[in-house]
């Protein structure tokens, strides 16, 4: 729902937008459903697989996402900070690079990888709007989506926009309504009955995370280089950017093995019948999120043991 309103308010402000086709899937369709809608336009900018196989750099992610905005006349962006399989884009040098050239420029960040995963401390002073989660790397358990203001200049649109599409009804979210009326004062006496846990578990976790932990990239990292020596023993090979561009996620290919032609499905359970729990792709990938204490030596022992039973 976050989303939508997200693509709502992107092409409200912008004719032209650029995407990199290492976005969600389903948050890419929200924005091509809302940009036909609209009757604007989405460029999307192929760096994925260069950054996985081919190695670029952070600087060339930079210049090709600028070679496209220019060469395209975009107005708008929308990129994640951090992609599902586990590339860390540059996100503020692509910003400021854009900025420099182009003037301000309206700028959507999905946060949902990034957000207590690479950093403890909210960033988004480079952005207008960085959506997240509180139940992925902050901790929270209870799904519930998180919407944060990044630059001022942008916080009476974005409320705006936000408040007519649930006057509207164009947002089914009872959470999102039941807070905005307390807010504002607005109760209509016929709002629907609402489950508050994901509020009170997404508040506990946030006062865990508001402590001191500026190591904590760098706690998940040594986990995820851990990983990936234990798994050079096995049948399972490193898919991975330029260390620039990583960030604590370890993604690993069956190579030459029964593996690689699973179902993502079946793969995962394959795993979980090992104990461990993981997110599988077709193809043979398999994608690991490290914690950010230290794996303990048993730990290491079994996820190699799974990584061999699994082959």
């Amino acid at each position: 729902q976050l989303m939508k309103f997200a693509a709502r308010w992107l092409f409200h402000r912008c004719d032209n937008v650029v995407i990199v086709d290492a976005s969600w899937p389903a948050y890419r369709d929200i924005l091509e459903c809302e940009c036909r809608r609209a009757d604007r336009r989405i460029n999307t900018v192929a760096i994925h697989d260069s950054i996985l196989f081919q190695q670029v750099t952070a600087d060339e992610v930079v210049a090709i996402v600028e070679s496209a905005f220019t060469t395209k006349k975009c107005d708008g962006l929308f990129l994640p900070a951090v992609t599902h399989d586990g590339i860390r884009l540059p996100i503020t040098r692509i910003v400021k690079t854009l900025e420099s050239k182009h003037g301000s420029i309206p700028v959507v960040i999905d946060g949902a990888q990034d957000f207590c995963h690479t950093s403890s401390t909210l960033n988004t002073e480079h952005c207008d709007l960085y959506l997240a989660g509180c139940h992925k790397w902050l901790g929270g358990y209870y799904p519930m989506g998180l919407a944060f203001y990044g630059r001022r200049r942008s916080a009476e649109f974005v409320e705006n926009v936000l408040r007519q599409m649930l006057t509207d009804g164009e947002l089914d979210d009872p959470l999102l309504r039941f807070s905005s009326q307390l807010e504002t004062g607005s109760l209509d006496g016929s709002t629907e009955t609402v489950n508050l846990g994901s509020l009170f578990s997404c508040f506990g976790a946030s006062l865990d995370a508001t402590e001191e932990r500026e190591s904590v990239f760098q706690e998940r990292r040594a986990n995820a280089e851990a990983v990936v020596d234990l798994s050079q023993e096995t049948d399972w090979r490193l898919v991975s950017p330029s260390p620039e561009l990583q960030s604590a996620v370890v993604m690993l290919e069956a190579t030459d093995s029964p593996a690689s032609e699973l179902p993502a499905k079946t793969l995962r359970t394959a795993f979980e019948q090992e104990g461990l729990s993981l997110s599988a792709y077709q193809g043979g990938r398999i994608r690991l999120s490290m914690p950010e204490k230290p794996l303990s030596e048993s730990q290491l022992q079994q996820i190699q043991a799974a990584l061999h039973a699994v082959s």
